[in-house]
């Protein structure tokens, strides 16, 4: 697509280009400068849209489905890549799917992380959690007992900024905070993600776009937000802050004006959001355990707190409830706080407990201090005086709380064996599951078994759970493998529409029990659903799954989609076909890109500043605005919207292409860089969230041989895939002598 540039509009951006530098750097205040996170270009997608677009019916942004997506895309960007490579699917110079997974999936999740948790205000700051209570009332009583005669109180504010921010940016290397950030420990239910002011793109003494580092014109309305706190969303949110601090903390970085030093996180950006994640995630445990868990054994259920150690269901039953009602008090710029908390909804959802399971489960495995990886510098027994940013201690509350929620879906939610969706302190369990509830619960109990390695007895309990919700998906099964939305647990009946999201989601349990049991059962069963899925309601023309097979009209939730993708990533790997890889690529385009789901993007999945400046909505040709011009009179933020729809009652003929396209081989050092390295080290070595390679010492000092080693063979730990088994032995020599040649 090619754009038109007034000549006056050409000469701003000449202006403002004047003085751009080479890398995206913050400066500190004595000159110094770290490299942070770098904007990316968008490629030609052309051959991945089928000339079908929807649009979006519904704006708001609903936590708890758009996290889970949100989740699902994390694990379906950089992740599925570097699974992708490790079994040898065939990726090699596939410039699409390096871009969806390592470029628009990983930022799209990262969009919907930082926005809804650290910008927009959608719920109840970390400023106001124990964590900061604690650090606030250790300060004040040092304070006193050292007789100051200065202040004899330390606020929570003063905690975490003098505390908290000041180590976590030294750790980092980073120059500053975020100013006007509000990192969450509880969020709210939903909000309308229009801004409230217009978006500030003037430049700031970084020489970054000033909302970039400001967020105070990201806001969302607060009279526009459900503040009901669903236990659910803010497990999922969790999960996700969870998966992100892994990723953002998963190496080390150096920087140049820095010799010598050494600082946490990818880069400098990432270490210090790193950081603040693990923070927000430990405030969201230690709320929960202290005042959000059930007590329904003495007449009206009441909110309360929980010894998580040694607990029994049946000695007192304490769970996790569906929503909350929070009071609040609006104090200043700050964050809001809550006065107090109510249950509104007492119920127990399987879908909270499994999203729970999953995220308190992924903490541990963070925190594991058996295991040895680079996130043993996240943690410490003397923080922050032995260089670690979170104490080791809360690996234990994990681990606890972790069981606690194992115990309590089998004593709530289990119905001869198989787990049901919903439990009330009056009436009990229910008698129906939802496959979206089944599958979401068996992901979590196939987590705990593959990370609780402290816990040998439970992880057998957890397995022998698995096994039996996918031996009840083998029992309900239709002859051609095909699901209903719901089943009655005591007889099997299928209840709703036999729809193209169930389907889905039977994949993705039964792929994890065969992952788990090893059972080949599951495994078959997962193939011949699959099968059905993609032969009914697959739409060739349109490149989109309907809803019902035949339905013209196609209505997608961030719950459909994630589910959607989950299934075709995994059912990919499984069979290494390049089929479903295919489909996956186009699956995404359409349903997210080209849906009006992803309802705003920013300058790190291809959008243009000095564009954008002079008037262009989309400066990148996607079809997706940049933030400030999306709907609404100041721009919508980047996350996903509730609904949308598609019309495919007259769907375009483009020759139902089935495989990609045939592409020119790259042959040369740079092309073979371009189609394959540089979504993550960036064009020409510059570096994105893969290290910068322009006079990188690691290169120069290791000589071809340890270039060569690392090309070949990977560190997955660390998000570099193993390319011997997909480039070619010349390719890989072309590509080192081109990395060895960056200057």
């Amino acid at each position: 697509m090619k754009i038109k540039i007034p000549l006056a509009a050409l000469i701003l951006i000449l202006t403002w280009s004047i003085d751009a530098p080479a890398f995206d750097t913050l400066v500190w205040p004595d000159g110094r400068q770290v490299l942070v996170v770098q904007p990316n270009h968008q490629i030609d997608l052309a051959g991945l849209k089928s000339g079908v677009r929807g649009h979006a019916t519904d704006r708001r942004f609903y936590t708890s489905t758009a996290m889970y997506l949100a989740n699902e895309i994390y694990l379906s960007g950089t992740e599925f890549f570097l699974h992708a490579s490790e079994r040898k699917l065939p990726i090699a110079h596939d410039i699409e799917f390096s871009f969806l997974t390592n470029v628009e999936a990983y930022w799209y999740s990262r969009y919907n992380l930082l926005s809804p948790t650290a910008r927009a205000r959608l719920g109840i700051g970390v400023v106001h959690g124990p964590y900061i209570d604690l650090l606030a009332s250790e300060g004040t009583r040092q304070m006193r007992f050292g007789r100051s005669r200065g202040a004899l109180h330390k606020s929570n504010v003063d905690a975490m900024l003098t505390s908290v921010v000041a180590a976590f940016t030294n750790r980092s290397g980073m120059p500053e905070r975020f100013e006007s950030a509000a990192p969450l420990m509880l969020e709210f239910k939903s909000g309308n993600p229009h801004f409230i002011m217009p978006v500030d793109l003037g430049i700031n003494k970084h020489k970054r776009a000033s909302y970039l580092d400001d967020f105070e014109s990201l806001r969302w309305s607060h009279d526009r937000m459900d503040k009901t706190i669903d236990m659910g969303g803010v497990a999922q949110a969790m999960l996700k802050k969870i998966l992100w601090a892994k990723f953002f903390l998963r190496r080390n970085h150096t920087d140049a004006d820095f010799p010598g030093e050494v600082f946490l996180g990818n880069n400098a950006e990432d270490g210090f959001r790193g950081s603040m994640l693990t923070l927000e995630s430990v405030s969201t445990m230690l709320m929960t355990k202290a005042a959000l868990f059930v007590d329904p054994t003495r007449g009206e259920p009441r909110l309360t707190g929980i010894n998580p150690i040694g607990y029994r269901p049946a000695e007192g039953l304490r769970y996790i409830p569906h929503e909350i009602h929070p009071t609040l008090i609006y104090t200043g710029d700050l964050p809001v706080r809550h006065f107090d908390l109510t249950l509104k909804d007492a119920s127990s959802r399987l879908w909270d407990q499994a999203s729970w399971l999953w995220a308190v489960v992924e903490y541990f495995d963070f925190s594991n201090p058996r295991r040895r990886d680079n996130w043993d510098q996240v943690f410490g027994y003397q923080t922050p005086y032995d260089g670690s940013i979170m104490e080791q201690k809360y690996a234990l509350l994990a681990r606890e709380m972790a069981n606690v929620i194992l115990a309590n879906i089998e004593a709530m939610h289990a119905l001869d064996g198989v787990l049901v969706s919903s439990w009330h302190p009056r009436n009990g369990a229910g008698e129906s599951v939802r496959l979206a509830d089944m599958a979401l619960a068996m992901v979590g109990l196939a987590q705990y078994v593959e990370k609780m390695d402290l816990e040998p007895e439970k992880q057998q309990k957890a397995k022998m759970i698995l096994q039996r919700q996918a031996d009840f998906l083998l029992k309900i099964a239709a002859q051609d493998g095909s699901y209903t939305q719901e089943y009655s647990v005591p007889t099997g009946a299928g209840r709703g529409d036999r729809d193209m999201t169930s389907q889905a989601f039977a994949i993705r349990g039964l792929l994890v029990a065969h992952q788990v049991s090893g059972d080949n059962r599951y495994l078959e069963a997962a193939r011949k659903t699959s099968k059905t899925w993609n032969r009914e309601f697959w739409d060739a023309s349109a490149w989109l799954y309907r809803n019902q097979a035949g339905m013209d009209r196609v209505v997608y939730t961030p719950l459909d989609v994630g589910a959607a993708l989950a299934a075709l990533r995994e059912m990919a790997l499984v069979d290494k076909d390049p089929l479903l890889l295919e489909r996956f690529k186009k699956f995404f385009v359409q349903s997210v890109d080209a849906s009006g789901l992803m309802q705003s993007e920013d300058i790190y999945t291809g959008e243009v500043l000095d564009l954008v400046r002079a008037g262009q909505k989309d400066s990148d040709g996607d079809g997706i605005p940049f933030m400030s011009k999306g709907s609404g009179k100041n721009g919508i933020d980047t996350v996903f919207a509730g609904r949308v729809e598609f019309d495919l009652s007259n769907t375009p003929d483009h020759g139902r292409r089935t495989v990609s396209e045939p592409k020119q081989k790259p042959v040369t050092g740079m092309q073979i860089f371009a189609a394959n390295c540089a979504v993550c080290h960036g064009e020409g070595g510059v570096g994105t969230e893969g290290p910068k390679l322009i006079d990188n010492q690691f290169v120069q000092l290791t000589g071809i041989e340890g270039v060569t080693a690392m090309v070949t063979d990977g560190r997955l730990s660390v998000g570099m895939p193993a390319w011997g088994d997909i480039l070619t032995k010349e390719e890989i020599e072309q590509v080192v002598g081109y990395i060895r040649g960056l200057k």
